[in-house]
């Protein structure tokens, strides 16, 4: 109990750790993990239904095909002032161009007889007009509700200008904490302008900017609306056409404590992030626009329902004339299609935000999730955890698409996703630890008890003689230090692995544990034993044997390896290499390891020590029988390991000689007279 109520604290502890981490990295949000924000925001954008209806600008776009047809651009403005008076004779409300004309026409010409005729029925004269193509297209400017585009500069400006910069400020009220304190908005501040020739910039009443930065991954998400220059606010080019096109002179700027929050325009509310950028819903726009080529609008092959009471935006989509861009939907997006989808934003009022509160929610629901995790993971098992985490993730992925979709508020299921995908391991790792900890103590204790009862049932025969108590304790030494020496070499190396070593130095004393079984009579007599007396002897191997395999079946389990060798040592360490040895008269390698080991220990073992019918032998004389066994009764392999050894055997003799002498009067008989 103890043990599983540290391991709940201890995933209660690496939980909240972990939460902490999140709620930190989701503050700070690291450039790596903005980026992958934004692809998670990415594809649940892209799959985004369409909004049934609805209808966004015409797009007029000077095309590959207008380009064959009227020269290669930059064409002569009068060309571009017969097409922006074509589009707003056939009743368009609002012309917004994309198109920078921030020098003069070069006045090339002549014109093809088309145009020239063209131009001659709009100026009402004939032949071709005297007027410049750069006053042709400031007249028709003056006469329409035309947007002209330009472009903020960021960087600090080289030189001023040479000519006036002429812009068109919006009106401007504004709503919200930083208003009554007088502050200005968190606007982007640019440190000037590159606008339209005067003469043309002069001729028009509203102008927009062009401006529209990917973010750092080079996707375009998002486009600012509004930006501040000097002590005004400007708008965007779709903007400032929709606001002309809805006839609307003044904005509301709403602001709240983490920055500008919306924009209104007459009924549209706009929401906008702090810095007054629109996230764009291309799903909702694209569809919507209306694309039509330059070249056709030029030869009247559009009926005029088409243009009539439209917003247009004109701008360039030939290859190598615009920039293009790269957004959720498309690799390729032409800057004319990215105005128009901002542009059907604010005509069909389909938004997407991300509002100035919502990191701070995003943060509330990490603290949420860490503790709703961390309590379950300390309760329930892996398993379920494991589902756990799957069904809190797939339903932080679902809520997500679900916010997006219904009510277009951007939620990012990123920092809880990774908040799961820590949190669960992380359990489960302590989980693991803590029963790997508790199988080692069980393993530590199974061992211990395992040795216990090894050493009780050797404590039998010991009880029987005290002169096989010592013995047990003297082979066990010698066999240890036996196999440490023989597993160097390559013949046995796969066999006397350190765990072998150890098992068989455990298993040692037990070769001897069927002596129980055999008559006091025969242990203790003090002659020698008859033929019929030493066959009866010869039966302890048999009875330790069996002992062993009552036990193994009366426990019902297989410890493998150790019963093995424990069977070897009791029932095979009387076999002679030669086969005539007992119980089974096995020879040469049939005789298993550790039988053939034990054997040569506990003949060693027979020989130095004294018995009450003989007296012990020296150690050289021990050794020179040993030898002189090799191939005979023992391994010879075995056997000249026994001579890289014997000094340590001696010493071990002389160091167990005191408990030697303490049994003095022992009536053990050898098996193994020598």
């Amino acid at each position: 109990m103890p043990s599983a109520i540290h391991t709940k604290r201890r995933i209660l502890a690496v939980g909240l750790i972990l939460t902490l981490l999140t709620v930190a990295l989701a503050t700070w949000r690291p450039a790596f993990l903005q980026a992958l924000e934004n692809r998670i925001y990415d594809s649940l954008a892209i799959d985004l239904q369409q909004p049934e209806g609805g209808e966004g600008p015409v797009l007029v776009e000077l095309d590959e095909a207008s380009l064959q047809e009227f020269g290669q651009w930059p064409w002569p403005r009068g060309i571009l002032a017969l097409l922006l008076h074509k589009i707003t004779d056939a009743g368009a409300q609002a012309v917004g161009v994309d198109i920078l004309l921030a020098e003069p026409d070069r006045d090339c010409g002549p014109f093809s007889p088309f145009i020239e005729a063209e131009l001659a029925r709009l100026l009402g004269r004939q032949p071709a007009p005297p007027l410049t193509n750069d006053q042709i297209l400031a007249q028709v400017l003056s006469q329409g509700s035309y947007v002209l585009g330009f472009t903020f500069n960021f960087p600090p400006p080289v030189a001023p200008p040479e000519d006036p910069v002429i812009l068109h400020p919006l009106s401007v009220n504004r709503l919200g904490a930083a208003a009554r304190q007088g502050g200005p908005p968190e606007l982007f501040q640019a440190s000037s302008a590159t606008t339209a020739i005067p003469s043309l910039a002069g001729a028009i009443t509203r102008s927009g900017f062009l401006n529209a930065v990917p973010d750092r991954d080079g996707v375009l998400r998002r486009a600012p609306l509004v930006i501040g220059y000097g002590d005004n606010i400007y708008p965007s080019l779709a903007l400032a056409t929709f606001l002309t096109f809805a006839g609307e002179k003044t904005i509301l700027l709403k602001e709240g404590p983490l920055g500008i929050e919306s924009l209104r325009a007459k009924d549209t509310i706009i929401p906008l992030d702090g810095r007054g950028n629109l996230l764009i819903h291309f799903p909702a726009a694209l569809p919507q626009l209306t694309r039509l080529s330059a070249a056709d609008i030029l030869h009247d092959r559009v009926p005029t329902e088409i243009l009539s009471g439209r917003m247009v935006l004109v701008g360039t989509t030939a290859a190598g004339l615009d920039r293009s861009l790269t957004t959720p939907l498309s690799s390729t997006t032409a800057g004319i299609r990215i105005h128009g989808a901002v542009a059907a934003n604010l005509l069909n009022g389909t938004f997407l935000v991300r509002p100035a509160f919502m990191p701070g929610l995003e943060v509330l629901s990490i603290v949420a999730i860490g503790l709703l995790v961390t309590l379950l993971f300390a309760r329930i098992p892996p398993l379920l955890g494991l589902g756990f985490t799957l069904v809190l993730g797939l339903g932080l992925w679902l809520t997500s698409g679900w916010l997006l979709e219904a009510g277009g508020i951007f939620y990012s299921p990123l920092m809880g996703l990774i908040l799961l995908g820590g949190a669960f391991p992380a359990a489960t790792l302590v989980r693991f630890r803590a029963e790997e900890k508790k199988a080692l103590r069980h393993s530590r204790q199974a061992s211990q008890m395992q040795n216990f009862t090894m050493q009780s049932l050797a404590s039998l025969a010991k009880i029987r003689d005290t002169e096989t108590g010592e013995h047990i304790l003297r082979t066990q030494n010698y066999l240890k230090v036996l196999c440490e020496n023989l597993c160097r070499h390559p013949k046995f190396q796969p066999l006397l692995s350190p765990g072998d070593i150890e098992l068989l130095y455990q298993l040692a004393p037990l070769h001897d544990i069927g002596k129980v079984g055999v008559p006091d009579s025969l242990l203790q007599k003090p002659g020698t034993l008859s033929p019929e007396e030493f066959e009866e002897i010869k039966k302890h191997t048999v009875y330790g044997r069996e002992a062993i395999l009552d036990a193994e079946q009366r426990v019902s389990t297989d410890i493998g390896k150790t019963l093995q060798l424990a069977k070897d040592i009791v029932y095979y360490h009387h076999e002679w290499w030669n086969g005539q040895g007992y119980p089974e008269g096995l020879k040469g390698e049939d005789i298993p390891l550790a039988g053939r080991l034990m054997a040569v220990v506990d003949v060693y073992d027979a020989l130095v020590s004294k018995r009450i019918y003989k007296d012990a032998v020296s150690h050289e004389e021990a050794l020179r029988i040993i030898l002189g066994s090799s191939g005979v009764q023992f391994d010879p392999e075995i056997v000249k390991a026994v001579g890289d050894c014997e000094k340590i055997w001696q010493r071990i003799t002389s160091e167990l000689a005191e408990n030697a002498t303490q049994l003095h009067g022992s009536t053990q008989h050898s098996e193994d007279p020598a």
